[in-house]
């Protein structure tokens, strides 16, 4: 039987990579925030839209779909594909 493994990963930048971009981008410039008001966690702004960091790691998935946002449907269809442990 074959092996696959999921090498889809992704990388969200640390809050320094946006350092010093308002000064060139102004108001359009990406920048973090910390638990806005509202909200818990820490976002990326992207002009109008705020967007939890976690959600940026998660590839082909839908923010509507309960299975991307409810913790536990999450593990579950994670469950699905099985984790090979090396």
């Amino acid at each position: 039987m074959a092996l696959y493994y999921s090498c889809d990963s992704h990388v969200v930048e640390p809050p320094e990579v946006f350092a010093g971009l308002d000064k060139e981008f102004g108001t359009c410039a990406p920048y973090y925030v910390q638990d806005p008001p509202g909200k818990k966690g820490t976002y990326i702004v992207l002009g109008n839209l705020q967007m939890n960091i976690g959600r940026m790691g998660i590839a082909g998935s839908r923010l509507d779909d309960p299975k991307t946002v409810e913790r536990m449907e999450r593990l579950k269809e994670q469950d699905t594909d099985g984790p090979n442990i090396m």
